[in-house]
């Protein structure tokens, strides 16, 4: 038999409860924010799931096609950035005029893009989370549109602000996937300037401070722990340095015997968190979109998981949308966006994919800050995360 479940089907263990509360006190850390839904009513964090119970007595989830209703237009955004997601709403709520179009690309742009101008949490756009070794800051993008499946992303691009706009420029204007580095940065001033990209510092006084701080600390954490992010080196002062040829590398010569990501994951999550954006508009056309300014103090060179495509986010038209967010180094190994979107194409339902996706990495990572966002092609929505510490 099939039922539509509501929030009384849950318990605070499947749904954080938190998010149905307006009591702002309460929302340190939501894992994610929705808009839109039935009819022309917008409202917030209503999930419906569409689940089958085998008779056999053990049960699973899947779509049921003589029972389906779409819930869209929707905007779904990782954590609790509500004015990133009214951002995207406003682009393809129903009967919006917006200029440019209402579809679901457009939304995710809008939606990351306000990230970018206002700073949220201090890990999108300028001004935030400096590299290790002079404190600058880059940025990674990545968008990708359903109906065409069209990505592209940029990773490590430098002066230039709007790292979403800079990915839907290379969506636009090359046929490459990925541009990265100094190399992005000119190909948007130098080949697409007519769009009206321009190159500007992206460091702050405050990203400046942050730097400094460190520099005056060794280059350690805030709890003494090493501050950088080297592995399998060795220095007198145990990792207190700012100067990375002070390392010294040892030897490995089992690597089998490397323990892997068993241990508790102890990276600040409010050093690594990014915005991601589902959008699925009056059409039923999907888009995911990502932006931030990676992990603090990473090495020079890292990319982050929100620009990778299968990572950070992840669409296929017709099926269904995923984004993750994390510990983004771990994340990559497991490329969860795409296996959610996967599990949907093999008729699991949103809230299972996302279960699924989540148990690839527990298996190997158990420990790790993980969390998967699904949406399917009706609008349905679901989270899976592996534990946190408290402020999560």
């Amino acid at each position: 038999m099939t039922y539509q479940a509501t929030s009384d089907d849950f318990d605070e263990k499947d749904i954080d409860t938190s998010y149905y509360n307006n009591d702002e006190t309460n929302q340190k850390r939501k894992r994610y924010y929705v808009t839109g839904g039935v009819g022309l009513f917008m409202f917030v964090v209503i999930i419906i799931i569409i689940i089958a119970v085998a008779t056999s007595g053990s049960s699973s989830t899947s779509h049921d096609s003589n029972n389906i209703t779409n819930h869209y237009p929707r905007v779904i955004t990782t954590w609790n950035f509500k004015d990133a997601n009214n951002a995207a709403w406003e682009r393809i709520k129903p009967g919006t005029t917006a200029v440019g179009g209402s579809n679901s690309l457009n939304a995710v742009v809008d939606g990351c893009k306000y990230c970018e101008i206002n700073r949220c949490d201090g890990n999108v756009g300028i001004g935030g989370n400096p590299s290790f070794s002079n404190g600058e800051v880059t940025l990674d993008a990545l968008l990708m549109y359903g109906p065409t499946h069209d990505v592209a992303s940029v990773g490590g691009i430098r002066r230039i602000a709007n790292a979403i706009d800079a990915a839907r420029a290379v969506m636009y204007y090359s046929e490459n996937t990925m541009l990265v580095g100094e190399q992005a940065a000119t190909f948007l001033t130098d080949v697409v300037n007519n769009t009206g990209f321009a190159q500007q510092s992206l460091e702050t006084q405050s990203s400046n401070q942050t730097f400094q701080e460190f520099q005056t600390r060794k280059c350690q954490n805030f709890d003494n722990t090493p501050g950088n992010f080297y592995k399998n080196i060795q220095d007198d002062a145990n990792y207190n340095s700012c100067n990375a040829a002070e390392y010294e590398p040892i030897n490995i010569t089992d690597y089998d015997s490397y323990t892997g990501c068993t241990e508790t994951d102890t990276i600040d999550m409010d050093s690594h968190a990014s915005i991601g954006v589902i959008a699925i508009d009056v059409n039923g056309d999907m888009a995911v979109g990502t932006s931030t300014n990676g992990l603090s103090f990473k090495l020079d060179g890292r990319l982050s998981d929100a620009s990778i495509p299968g990572s950070g986010g992840y669409v296929e038209h017709g099926i269904g949308a995923a984004l993750s967010t994390g510990n983004g180094d771990i994340l990559l190994r497991f490329s969860p966006s795409k296996s959610a979107v996967t599990y949907m194409k093999l008729k699991y339902s949103a809230q299972d994919a996302c279960d699924k996706a989540i148990n690839e990495i527990r298996e190997y990572c158990p420990n790790v800050q993980a969390i998967v966002l699904c949406m399917d092609a009706y609008g349905n929505i679901g989270e899976s995360h592996l534990p946190f510490n408290s402020t999560w």
